[in-house]
């Protein structure tokens, strides 16, 4: 799943198709938005949201005063790492870019 967090929203870009790397043909989900400077956009893999669950992976991201890509990417990791413990888990990968005006 895809999270944006916009000022003090944060809203959820859901795909429609399965993951990168399966054999089926995937159709990419094209999002179209207006974003502004200090927008965040965080990919998180399906072993992240399986771990916290959707609604609590936005949470985080809107939660977390961080704006620091890296940040909110590593915190987003351990919470779902600390989830599951140290038991068989699915890959997680979270990647967060934060938007930058152009001087």
């Amino acid at each position: 799943a895809s999270f944006v967090r916009s000022g003090d929203d944060v809203f959820m870009i859901e795909g429609n198709s399965l993951p990168l790397g399966s054999p089926c043909p995937v159709t990419p989900t094209v999002y179209r938005g207006d974003g502004k400077d200090g927008d965040v956009l965080m990919l998180c893999t399906d072993g992240v949201t399986d771990a916290l669950g959707l609604a609590e992976t936005g949470e985080i991201l809107k939660t977390t005063d961080s704006t620091s890509p890296r940040t909110l990417s590593e915190y987003t990791i351990k919470a779902a790492a600390a989830r599951i413990g140290k038991g068989d888990r699915d890959d997680m990968t979270a990647v967060s870019v934060r938007l930058m005006r152009r001087v």
